[in-house]
C-alpha cells in the first residue's frame, strides 16, 4: 500500500467523466533508500470517492514537481538530482501520455538550468515550460 502523504500529488488529469474515471500522478523521490522508481498514477472515482493505484507510469529520478500540457497530451517533471552531463544541475523530463492507461513514454531529458529545479509550469499555449531552481534563485524557461 502506498501512503499518499509521502508523496507529493502533482498534477491531475481529468477525462470524461464517468467513463474513464480521473487520473492522478505522483512524482516521488527516488535516492537514497527510496523504493520508488518515478512516476506514478492512480485513479480517481469521483462517485464513489475511491483512489486506486495502477502502478508506475515511468521510471525517472526523483521526479519530485509535474505538470500537464494544456492539451492533456505531455507530461513535464523536473528531476531533483545532483549532477547532470558532468555538471551540477537538475534535470527536466518530458512524457507523451496515454489518457486512457496513464502510462508514459519517454520522449526528452535537459538540463534544468540549475542544481535544485524547485517548480515546473507551462504557459496556456502549451510552447513554453518553466522551471524554478531553488537552490541558485534561477528562472529558466523552454520553448516546447
Amino acid at each position: 500500500m502506498v501512503n499518499l502523504a509521502s508523496f507529493p500529488i502533482a498534477a491531475r488529469l481529468s477525462l470524461a467523466a464517468p467513463e474513464p474515471p480521473d487520473l492522478m500522478f505522483a512524482g516521488t523521490d527516488t535516492g537514497g533508500k527510496s523504493k520508488s522508481t518515478g512516476i506514478y498514477v492512480y485513479r480517481w472515482e469521483p462517485l464513489s470517492g475511491t483512489l486506486s493505484p495502477l502502478g508506475l507510469a515511468a521510471e525517472t529520478a526523483s521526479p519530485t514537481y509535474i505538470t500537464l500540457s494544456p492539451n492533456r497530451h505531455l507530461l513535464y517533471t523536473v528531476n531533483e538530482v545532483n549532477e547532470y552531463h558532468g555538471s551540477r544541475t537538475g534535470t527536466v523530463s518530458s512524457f507523451e501520455l496515454n489518457g486512457v492507461s496513464g502510462r508514459l513514454t519517454f520522449r526528452n531529458l535537459v538540463s534544468s538550468g540549475g542544481a535544485g529545479p524547485a517548480s515546473i509550469a507551462i504557459d496556456h499555449t502549451g510552447k513554453a515550460v518553466f522551471v524554478a531552481d531553488g537552490a541558485g534563485g534561477s528562472l529558466t524557461s523552454f520553448q516546447v
